[in-house]
């Protein structure tokens, strides 16, 4: 039951994210703003509930809550930072605010890092908010430049998984120095991505082919001892001590 709390924690944390950004960029009408603020709110509602059965379960709750500070700022719902007015500097500063709930990226990782085959999801995860940000950022800085061939969110998209799988079609590129940075990082961030892939598909491999061809000391007791049955008849007495000694140890490992 907590494998898919934490499944359904993490996916919903991502998608909240992604509004986030979404409601940075774009220019949402009344109703999609809305639902924006409203499925935020549901999840900030899930986060707390989460956190709330984690601080009961524990021990030490107040060091808990000091050692997971963090996440109360990311419990802030999104809705809060609409009802700044953006025309003063302090309203516009507290209105961007809502980025802090980026820190749920904390949580997120730590419930990757609890789940089952974690390896896969954490590197997928990244996989993810690598692609992402790469985009995000890419379509922040080069629009504004006259030579830019990066002029829409479904072109940076584009450039951000192409970079990531190293496939780098060059049909469209950075031309500022913003975004030169943004693909450099994005293109160690792709190698590195692409590498870990392969090693961690290599080592698995490799360990289920050791595992299927090492016999455990367990199967060559086993082997002794059938092999001992079948001649039953001719062991001498310290032979059929060494026989039931060896079956009471396979007993007691299999009980324990």
């Amino acid at each position: 039951m907590n494998k898919w709390i934490n499944v359904l924690v993490s996916t919903l944390t991502v998608i909240s994210l992604v509004l986030v950004l979404v409601d940075y960029i774009l220019t949402l009408t009344e109703t999609r703003q809305f639902l924006v603020y409203l499925f935020d709110l549901i999840v900030v509602f899930i986060l707390a509930w989460d956190f709330s059965n984690r601080i009961t379960a524990s021990s030490h709750k107040t060091s808990y809550i000091l050692k997971h500070w963090y996440e109360f700022p990311a419990m802030i719902p999104l809705i809060l930072y609409g009802f700044f007015d953006t025309s003063t500097v302090l309203g516009l500063v507290l209105h961007n605010l809502r980025f802090i709930a980026f820190f749920r990226l904390i949580r997120l990782y730590n419930l990757l890092s609890l789940t089952k085959g974690s390896g896969f999801i954490v590197l997928a995860g990244f996989s993810i908010f690598t692609v992402l940000f790469g985009a995000i950022g890419m379509y922040l800085v080069e629009p504004g430049n006259p030579n830019a061939n990066i002029q829409n969110l479904d072109d940076a998209f584009w450039w951000a998984v192409s970079t990531v799988s190293t496939v780098g079609y060059g049909d469209v590129y950075p031309v500022t120095s913003e975004g030169r940075i943004i693909a450099t990082l994005t293109m160690f961030a792709g190698i590195g991505i692409l590498g870990t892939f392969i090693s961690t598909i290599g080592a698995r491999l490799i360990s289920e082919k050791l595992k299927q061809e090492a016999p455990t000391v367990v199967d060559d007791t086993k082997r002794v001892i059938k092999s001992h049955i079948d001649r039953i008849e001719q062991l001498d007495h310290n032979e059929f001590d060494l026989l039931i000694q060896m079956m009471r140890e396979i007993y007691s490992k299999k009980k324990n």
